[in-house]
């Protein structure tokens, strides 16, 4: 609200002035302190109203609300700005899709260079890029399903990411292991090997949050359906695109694992 000053000497200075009264020595005049000094009683230095509006549901819809009261403001040559705990979210809203296409892009990139650290190039970066694509496609599988890109989503998206390289990877490096001389001799015995691990893994992790689809959180619906998405598209990369794309342009070099003792 409005912060004023009381005169707690008025009532003493208009009665200095009555016949009879004893002037006395001058009250000092009140000052209200601000920051950019003090001024006259009476100024209002800062002031609070409260404006009463149907808020709308959506945060971006909320933005351009404020957006609004901010332009009435401006045209009123008043200084200031309107306030919700809402419009602060929309504004969120309005800047995720750059933070998060800035985010994953980081993600990826430390991604490629670990993989770099472990694998040869040409697997680390088919893993890569298998797993940008499933980002890509769950980016449309939340247009599909009405999926909104917020601070849940994003973070969704990011574990996606860490879920999705264990298929790639670990089939890349059995595909380094395989002692075959051909491209196709040593996808297939990447498969052989490690196929039915990866199938194995990717199904206990369905089982494992199945039960988030029958939760009444919008919270944990959402984060349902990004996590089954990516385990499904992440066997379908480590099971199916990965070892095609090794299988037509994967290095030749053989890393034989070693013999027992």
């Amino acid at each position: 609200g409005s912060h004023w000053v009381s005169p707690p000497a008025a009532q003493h200075a208009a009665d200095a002035g009555k016949p009879g009264a004893d002037a006395g020595p001058a009250a000092p005049q009140p000052q209200l302190a601000g920051r950019a000094g003090s001024c006259e009683l009476g100024t209002v230095a800062a002031h609070r109203m409260i404006i009463y509006t149907r808020m709308p549901q959506l945060h971006e819809e909320a933005f351009a609300q404020w957006e609004g009261f901010n332009r009435i403001i401006a045209d009123a040559g008043a200084r200031g700005y309107a306030y919700h705990p809402k419009y602060e979210f929309g504004a969120v809203d309005r800047t995720m899709l750059q933070f998060a296409l800035g985010n994953l892009a980081w993600a990826t990139l430390a991604i490629l260079c670990v993989l770099l650290a472990f694998l040869t190039p040409t697997v680390a970066l088919v893993s890569t890029l298998s797993v940008l694509s499933i980002d890509t496609v769950l980016f449309g599988l939340m247009v599909m399903m009405r999926v909104r890109l917020n601070s849940i989503t994003l973070i969704s998206l990011l574990i996606a990411l860490a879920l999705a390289i264990d298929y790639s990877c670990h089939l890349g490096h059995a595909y380094e292991a395989a002692p075959a001389i051909t491209r196709r001799a040593k996808a297939a015995w990447a498969l052989e090997t490690m196929g039915a691990s990866i199938l194995s893994a990717g199904t206990s992790t369905l089982l494992g949050t199945l039960f988030l689809a029958i939760s009444r959180s919008p919270v944990f619906r959402t984060f349902f359906v990004l996590v089954w998405g990516t385990i499904l598209w992440g066997l379908i990369a480590g099971l199916a695109i990965v070892p095609a794309a090794l299988g037509l342009m994967g290095p030749l070099e053989t890393h034989a694992p070693p013999s027992p003792p």
